[in-house]
């Protein structure tokens, strides 16, 4: 299929090694005409489409074992494909309810799927079932507040990033604030083989597991930073300007933008590697080759 004028939103890699994309459809807008451009890339197939979805992306991972891409909206509607005729699997409370605040991240963590949100909304998919698993204790109405990603070692070491620098935990039943070293956003987090890093707004990066969370200091630069994945003994972030690598607590630039890489945006992980999902531009890095998957 022919690529030409889509806009690359999120995307998840599936264990057969197919990249499933949302896109936003070229000549329907978003506000008017909500929806999700489904494709999907491999290396036998090159690129070819799934389809339109209703709702547009709020993020994308894989199902539990890896074996279907899984979009969420940011009300709860959840796309599943393999490549084929996606099915619809909402995020519900367990009793049936939707969110009642926008969603803003879902993530596979061992044999589960989390999704996470506003008003510190957090969900749990397991074998296909959605429960809710955040309750009062977290869950507040006395501010704004929200868990912008999740990430973890185990379904029972669960840490998420959010508004005001807060980083909570989960140990599959309990919910416990750390102290963290930051009141600015945090956008995102990912767990390493051993510790935790979370970025945010103005070049904010934040390391740590348990009850001990550092800044980690850096001149680097002040850009925003988007998303970050763990990677081949690393952590990559991404900032509009390129991709940065933070290594041995050492934050450097590992590419810049360039005609290979107009854009920059979202960072996932798959069984080809590192993929960064820009608007215009899809590029994988298997720890030592750059390759230019797409680019509309």
């Amino acid at each position: 299929m022919d690529i030409t004028g889509q806009k690359f939103i999120r995307a998840a890699e599936t264990d057969d090694e197919k990249l499933v994309v949302c896109t936003q459809a070229p000549g329907m807008d978003i506000e008017t005409q909500p929806h999700t451009g489904l494709v999907y890339w491999s290396d036998d197939e090159g690129w070819c489409e799934i389809g339109l979805a209703n709702g547009v992306t709020a993020d994308a991972t894989t199902t539990e074992d890896g074996a279907q891409a899984l979009v969420t909206d940011p009300f709860g509607l959840v796309h599943v494909t393999d490549g084929g005729n996606a099915v619809i699997n909402g995020v519900t409370d367990g009793a049936g309810n939707a969110p009642d605040a926008p969603l803003r991240a879902v993530r596979r963590v061992g044999d589960k799927v989390y999704a996470v949100g506003v008003e510190r909304q957090a969900y749990m998919r397991n074998k296909g079932k959605w429960q809710m698993i955040s309750n009062d204790d977290v869950m507040t109405n006395e501010r704004p507040v929200a868990f912008q990603a999740i990430d973890g070692f185990s379904n029972t070491e669960l840490y998420t990033a959010g508004w005001d620098g807060e980083i909570w935990s989960y140990d599959g039943s309990n919910w416990q604030q750390r102290q963290s070293p930051t009141n600015i956003i945090l956008n995102d987090i990912a767990a390493g083989p051993d510790i935790c890093v979370a970025v945010g707004l103005a070049g904010q990066i934040i390391m740590g597991r348990g009850d001990d969370w550092q800044m980690v200091e850096q001149d680097e630069t002040e850009e925003d930073f988007w998303s970050v994945r763990a990677f081949n003994g690393a952590f990559y972030l991404t900032a509009l300007s390129g991709i940065y690598e933070l290594k041995d607590g050492e934050l450097e630039m590992l590419r810049d933008t360039d005609e290979e890489m107009r854009t920059v945006y979202a960072l996932t992980v798959g069984p080809s590697g590192l993929w960064s999902i820009g608007l215009q531009d899809i590029v994988l890095f298997d720890g030592n080759d750059w390759r230019t998957i797409g680019q509309s």
